[in-house]
């Protein structure tokens, strides 16, 4: 920058963000994303990722499969006898 420059005037100036740094990038953004840390436009912005890619999900939480009835493995005393008794032949 020359003296005589305006210091209000500075232009930051960048090098492209390389396929090595998108895919360090793209795994902790993808985190903080799934955590509700960040929003998707905030991970676009750092990856660089045009808004025309937004259409649709980026991520759909997994749904956990619902846990069995209560009681639903105890079993009954009539099997319990069926189980323990055995024909002899």
């Amino acid at each position: 920058m020359s003296q005589s420059a305006d210091p209000s005037k500075v232009n930051w100036r960048f090098n492209p963000i390389t396929p090595e740094d998108w895919r360090a990038n793209e795994a902790p953004l993808a985190d903080l994303y799934q955590r509700g840390i960040v929003s998707a436009e905030y991970v676009r912005d750092r990856l660089n990722i045009p808004e025309s890619a937004a259409t649709g999900t980026m991520f759909e939480p997994p749904i956990p499969p619902a846990p069995p009835p209560l009681g639903s493995d105890i079993k009954q005393p009539e099997e319990r006898r069926k189980i323990k008794t055995r024909t002899r032949a």
